[in-house]
């Protein structure tokens, strides 16, 4: 006989086993079975004002420490007010075990209290979704949700249970299909094969304007240090992209940033690409006008799943392995191979990168510094503001929860670790910035998190400031207050055709948030005072918000020149031509007037679905 134990206490038992330390959401009699033990074991809970917070906090938490993390929910609403935030943890490869409760199945169909169906929910939006159905079963699942949770590509994992199967005591002899963790060992990652990587690393030698991109297979690799080493040993640029940003810092002389990146990447001769994936975020690798890809260059993957191998782009080389052991790999290969050959001369390569940043960042900044007095704070004023103050802080992690407020800021500094930039991705939601900047404060403790959030994630998701003030971290949150959805640049549309999408004028977000015990909170009325008021913000150590009131219609966000064309196709060119402004029929004149501008836009928003 072994020892009998609640069902809770031993799946807390083999949860802290697989290595997860923290669980995020919100409880109820359903779910708490299998996390209520977890401070006697030592790992934490943290009560959040909404479900979706629990798995944005996951995100995270998994996003800035690389880690397995932990959200829960109870039946019913609980688990479908998780739906959005797991979705985005799925396009984020975010490796996360969710928890969700639900109705006892005796009483299936019969409109029992919150009765649904959590893997039938969430099978779309998560990487794999088990529903426990006896209770001997129960510890082989968590291992095997933490591994498949874990193994590359990473994702959100859903395990569903009801009271009726969770809710007992049992003998731990019982439980089948498992053996104690510490005889069953964690996989090792995976090499490549070596003719490929000689072979890649013979291209790399050989081409004129070979340009490195790195993803999150470089991120979630922890192949940070082999990706310096490798370029620095070739002298091959590199532009990192998604979670692997800052992997080398940006102010390297080979790094390739945002914002610059479009001058070298369009000249290249290779291009290597080290776990990058298929994205709207990459522009599915279009060239001109959808992304900046040059076309018909030869692409070299390198990707740990080939499930994310790229095979409409031509690649002569793939290699499958572990982006890290891989890097290694070419690392050895080329000092072999570099003993009876030259290496690379690219001086003229790196200058040329060394003038197009210097470009960029100064006319950045000659139109930014030009408007740190206007209010209310334009954009170019806003990403200057910022720029300066996160040069400045020391190691920042910057959360994006903001259509026009992100725009202006993404590229707006260089980023100096990897992890450091964190968003909704693909899924490009709002309302994930607070609690995402929660759970990377659990993560790193004491680190410095801003988060930039337009007024309409407000409204969603805003109330997770007070989750940060309960627990006193010291989340900063500014909120780019421009009194409208969508910045205000779809307003012509949406006031003619769909409705209105404005706000009150320049809420008070300070003084709302500014009530709370424990909360800090400034209002900006220009860009000048950004930075002053960040500084205070983090000196406080208190959790905080800094309102900005901004310009309610400012630069047109890129992504808009493609609404029209859908109007166009909707209601036809003439009619547009009435209720387009002047700025999209200057835009859409210059691009050989309407039907020409419709052909155009139209094969290039096809690759986002649009």
């Amino acid at each position: 006989m072994g020892e009998v134990i609640g069902i809770g206490e031993a799946a807390t038992r083999a949860m802290k086993e697989e290595g997860i330390e923290v669980g995020f959401g919100v409880t109820g009699f359903h779910s708490e079975m299998l996390y209520a033990m977890f401070p006697e074991y030592g790992m934490k809970l943290y009560t959040m004002r909404h479900e979706q917070a629990g798995a944005y906090a996951a995100d995270g938490y998994a996003g800035a420490s690389r880690k397995m993390a932990m959200c829960y929910g109870t039946a019913g609403p609980g688990v479908t007010n998780m739906t959005s935030s797991i979705a985005q943890a799925y396009q984020n490869y975010r490796p996360m075990l969710a928890l969700c409760g639900m109705h006892g199945s005796v009483i299936d169909h019969h409109g029992t209290i919150q009765e649904a169906y959590p893997v039938e929910i969430m099978r779309s939006c998560c990487k794999f979704a088990y529903q426990i159905n006896h209770s001997d079963t129960m510890l082989y699942w968590i291992r095997r949700a933490c591994k498949i949770a874990r193994e590359y590509p990473p994702g959100p994992v859903v395990l569903a249970y009801s009271p009726q199967v969770v809710g007992w005591t049992k003998d731990t002899d019982e439980y089948a299909f498992t053996y104690p963790r510490e005889q069953v060992a964690f996989p090792s990652p995976a090499s490549g094969d070596p003719q490929a990587v000689e072979k890649a690393v013979r291209m790399i030698l050989d081409a004129k304007r070979p340009l490195i991109l790195t993803g999150d297979g470089t991120y979630w690799a922890h192949a940070e240090n082999e990706l310096k080493e490798f370029a620095e040993l070739t002298q091959t640029p590199v532009c990192c992209r998604r979670a692997s940003r800052g992997s080398i810092p940006e102010g390297h002389p080979l790094v390739v940033g945002p914002g610059s990146r479009g001058p070298i990447m369009t000249n290249a001769d290779l291009l290597i690409f080290f776990g990058m994936r298929d994205t709207v975020t990459e522009a599915h690798y279009q060239p001109y006008p959808v992304g900046a890809y040059p076309a018909d260059v030869p692409v070299i993957q390198v990707n740990e799943s080939t499930c994310d191998l790229i095979d409409f782009l031509p690649s002569p080389i793939q290699v499958i392995g572990n982006v890290k052991s891989v890097l290694k790999q070419m690392i050895e290969c080329t000092n072999d191979l570099l003993k009876n050959r030259q290496a690379p001369q690219r001086e003229e390569l790196v200058r040329e990168i060394a003038e197009v940043k210097e470009q960029w960042r100064s006319d950045m900044s000659s139109v930014g510094l030009s408007q740190m007095g206007n209010s209310p704070v334009t954009g170019d004023g806003f990403k200057q503001a910022m720029r300066s103050f996160l040069e400045s802080a020391g190691d920042t992690t910057v959360i994006l929860d903001s259509f026009t407020g992100s725009w202006h800021v993404s590229d707006g500094y260089y980023a100096r670790f990897p992890g450091q930039c964190l968003d909704s991705g693909g899924w490009s939601g709002v309302g994930h910035g607070v609690a995402m900047g929660f759970g990377v404060q659990v993560a790193k403790p004491g680190h410095q998190v801003l988060v930039i959030m337009g007024d309409g994630g407000v409204g969603v998701g805003g109330m997770e400031i007070e989750t940060c003030a309960r627990y006193k971290m010291p989340v900063v949150t500014v909120v780019w207050n421009n009194s409208r959805w969508m910045g205000g640049i779809y307003e012509w549309l949406y006031c003619r055709l769909a409705g209105d999408n404005r706000l009150q004028q320049d809420i008070k977000y300070d003084q709302m948030f500014g009530v709370l015990e424990g909360v800090h909170s400034e209002v900006c009325t220009t860009a000048d005072e950004i930075r002053p008021a960040l500084e205070r913000a983090f000196n406080s150590g208190k959790t905080a918000v800094v309102n900005v009131l901004a310009e309610s219609a400012g630069k047109v966000h890129p992504w808009v020149f493609g609404i029209p064309v859908q109007y166009m196709r909707w209601f036809g060119i003439e009619r547009m031509r009435e209720l387009l402004p002047k700025e999209f029929q200057d835009r859409i004149e210059s691009m050989g007037g309407p039907q020409a501008a419709m052909d155009t836009l139209i094969s290039s928003v096809k690759y986002i679905g649009l």
